[in-house]
C-alpha cells in the first residue's frame, strides 16, 4: 500500500511538471507572436490594421526581449518597460531583437549591388564587382600630423563601416571613427596585427590636438579601403597610407580628406574661405606685433624677477587651533630611471627662484615629505609635496571669480579680436611671504628645500 501511494505521488508530480512545461511553451509562443506582430514593441495599436511579421529563422532561439540566447521572452529576467531599443526608439525590446531594424537592413541590401552584409566580418568579393582603381592623392611631404584626442567609446560617437583589404582575395569590414581634426589616418597596432597588414618604418610624428602630446608612431601600413557613400551605395576604392599607433586600442581614425575621397562627405566640405584666411593672416601679424612690443609679458620662460604684482601669498592658521610641529625623518627614494630628470628639475627650479635650499646648520619646526611622479607620456617628472598633515589647520581664503556667462556678457558687441592666453607656471608667478616660506620645508634624497613662491597643495593655493 505504501509503495502504491509513493508511485501515485510520483506520477502526479510528473504530470504536473509536464503541464507546466506545456503552459510555458504556450506563453512563449504567444509572446513571440505578439512581438512579431508589433515590431517587438508590444502588440498592435488601437485602430490600426494588424501587420504580422515573420520571425527570422536564425532568431528562433533568441529572446525577443533582451536579444540574448538561452531563454525565451516569457522567461526573461528583464522587464520590457525597462528596455528601450537604440535603433527604432521603441520600448519593450533591445536593439539586438529589433525586427524593424532587421527588415530595413535586409530591404536596403536587396536594393544595392551584391556587397557583403554589415554583420559579416570577413568576406570575399565576387567577380561581378571588381575592385575599382583610383589615383591616390600624393602626400604633401609634411611629416608632422595631428589627430584629435581619442576618447572612450560613447553612444554619440559616429561610426563608419568600411571594408579594408591589402590584396584582391579577401576583405575585412571594420568600424572606423571619423576624426574631423585629423590630418592623417591612424590605425591601432592591435588591429593591424589582427588584420595581418604589412607595415613599413616611418619618420612621421603624431600629436594630439587636445593636449599636444606626442603619440607613439614608428610604423605605417598601406592598404585599400572602401565605404558606403552618403546615399548608401558602394563607394570608390582608395589606397591609403595610415600611421600605426600603439596608443590606440581597436580604433581606426579617418580624417576628413579621406572621408571626401571615400565620398562619405561632400567635396565642398571645409571649403577654403579666402576672407577667413586673410583674417587669420592678419591675426598672426597682430600677434607677432604684440609679442615684439611686450617681450617681458608674452614669453615662454620664467625668471626670478618675473612675478605677479601684488601682495604675496600668506599661510595663516585657523583661530583657536594649536598645531603640533610635524617633522618626517625618512624620505622616499627616487627610482633610478627617474634620478636624472629629478636632479635636472631641482636645478631648474632653484635657478628660477621657485625653490630654496636649507643649509645644514638650520632647523625648521615642520618638515614634510616630497617625492617625484612621472608625467604622462614619459615627459620628465613632477615634484609633489604632501601637506595633508597641516591642511586641516590652515585657513582657505575665498576669492571672487566670475562665471562664464558673466564673462560673455562683458564682451562688447563690436569686439573683433579675441585672445586665449595661458599663464606660464601660474603658481610660481605668485610670491610667498617670507614668514610662510619656512612652513613649506620638505625632505628629499637630494636635501631639504622650501618654496619661495605659491605651490600646489596647501589650502591657500586653492588646489
Amino acid at each position: 500500500m505504501k509503495w502504491a501511494m509513493t508511485r501515485y505521488k510520483a506520477g502526479k508530480a510528473k504530470k504536473k511538471a509536464l503541464k507546466k512545461d506545456r503552459e510555458r511553451d504556450a506563453r512563449a509562443a504567444r509572446t513571440r507572436d505578439k512581438d512579431s506582430g508589433g515590431g517587438g514593441g508590444g502588440g498592435k495599436k488601437k485602430g490600426s490594421p494588424s501587420r504580422r511579421r515573420a520571425v527570422p529563422p536564425e532568431w528562433k532561439e533568441l529572446c525577443l526581449c533582451c536579444g540574448n540566447k538561452g531563454h525565451m521572452a516569457a522567461d526573461c529576467s528583464k522587464r520590457r518597460k525597462d528596455i528601450t531599443c537604440d535603433s527604432c526608439g521603441r520600448q519593450g525590446h533591445a536593439s539586438k531583437a529589433c525586427l524593424t531594424s532587421y527588415e530595413e537592413k535586409n530591404s536596403s541590401l536587396k536594393k544595392r549591388d551584391k556587397t557583403p552584409s554589415p554583420s559579416v566580418q570577413v568576406t570575399k568579393e565576387t567577380t561581378q564587382e571588381p575592385w575599382m582603381t583610383e589615383d591616390e592623392d600624393k602626400e604633401d611631404g609634411d611629416h608632422v600630423h595631428l589627430v584629435r584626442a581619442a576618447a572612450g567609446s560613447h553612444s554619440s560617437t559616429p561610426v563608419l563601416h568600411a571594408m579594408i583589404r591589402q590584396d584582391t582575395a579577401h576583405g575585412v569590414e571594420v568600424k572606423c571613427t571619423p576624426d574631423m581634426g585629423a590630418t592623417r589616418m591612424v590605425v591601432a597596432a592591435d588591429m593591424v596585427r589582427r588584420l595581418k597588414l604589412a607595415t613599413t618604418a616611418t619618420s612621421a610624428h603624431l600629436y594630439t590636438a587636445k593636449a599636444g602630446e606626442r603619440m607613439e608612431c614608428s610604423r605605417q601600413a598601406s592598404f585599400h579601403m572602401r565605404a558606403r557613400t552618403a546615399d548608401g551605395c558602394p563607394g570608390p576604392l582608395i589606397t591609403v597610407e595610415a600611421l600605426v599607433s600603439k596608443d590606440l586600442t581597436d580604433k581606426v581614425l579617418v580624417p576628413w580628406h579621406d572621408l571626401i575621397r571615400l565620398r562619405v562627405l561632400s567635396s565642398t566640405f571645409q571649403a577654403v574661405d579666402v576672407a577667413q584666411v586673410r583674417r587669420m593672416e592678419s591675426a598672426n601679424g597682430l600677434r607677432e606685433e604684440l609679442m615684439g612690443d611686450f617681450p617681458e609679458l608674452l614669453c615662454d620662460f620664467l625668471s626670478k624677477d618675473m612675478r605677479v604684482k601684488g601682495d604675496p601669498m600668506s599661510i595663516c592658521f585657523k583661530e583657536g587651533v594649536s598645531f603640533l610641529p610635524f617633522r618626517v625623518t625618512r624620505c622616499w627614494q627616487v627610482p633610478l630611471h627617474m634620478m636624472d630628470n629629478a636632479d635636472a628639475l631641482l636645478a631648474n627650479l632653484e635657478t628660477k627662484g621657485v625653490l630654496g635650499r636649507l643649509e645644514c646648520n638650520k632647523t625648521t619646526e615642520n618638515l614634510f615629505r616630497g617625492h617625484f611622479v612621472p608625467k604622462p607620456g614619459g615627459k620628465g617628472v613632477r615634484l609633489v609635496t604632501d601637506y595633508t598633515p597641516i591642511n586641516p589647520n590652515i585657513e582657505r581664503p575665498v576669492h571672487p571669480f566670475p562665471a562664464p556667462d558673466i564673462v560673455f556678457q562683458t564682451v562688447g558687441k563690436d569686439s573683433k579680436w579675441f585672445a586665449n592666453l595661458n599663464a606660464l607656471h601660474s603658481y610660481y608667478q605668485i610670491p610667498l611671504a617670507p614668514e610662510s616660506q619656512k612652513l613649506t620645508a620638505f625632505l628629499l634624497p637630494q636635501g631639504r628645500f622650501y618654496y619661495r613662491v605659491a605651490l600646489m597643495g596647501p589650502n591657500p593655493s586653492g588646489a
